[in-house]
């Protein structure tokens, strides 16, 4: 986890978001911001600096199983050095979740979202 860059929102009363990323002496910093584009606009020059580029996102969004192992591939090969663990990990478990291209794709965002008051809203919302 020392290559992650991640903003959150704060309970500040100053500061409305906080940008977690790696310092050059290895330590986890935090850096707080009074909205949260110049906080996303921070974490996304520390990603490019640290080579992060959210590979793992592609897969996710990809349109077919093709491009998702494509991307896949890119993922794993981008943190074989750098995150030996995070790749062992993503070849092993990551293809099992690939099943879900095997259905339409209107099934998939559904699949995908785990949030039951969503899928609650979603059904009531078209009448099912």
């Amino acid at each position: 986890m020392k290559n992650v860059v991640t903003v959150s929102e704060v309970s500040h009363p100053k500061c409305t978001h906080a940008c977690l990323y790696p310092g050059e002496d290895g330590r986890r910093k935090r850096k707080y911001f009074t909205n949260e584009t110049d906080a996303l606009d921070f974490a996304n020059k520390r990603r490019e600096e640290l080579g992060i580029n959210g590979s793992a996102f592609g897969t996710i969004n990809a349109d077919e199983r093709a491009h998702a192992e494509a991307k896949l591939a890119e993922f794993i090969k981008t943190y074989e050095k750098g995150a030996p663990k995070l790749a062992t990990w993503a070849e092993q478990n990551i293809p099992e979740g690939l099943t879900v291209f095997g259905f339409p794709e209107a099934s998939r965002q559904r699949l995908r979202t785990s949030n039951m008051c969503e899928t609650l809203n979603s059904q009531i919302k078209c009448g099912k």
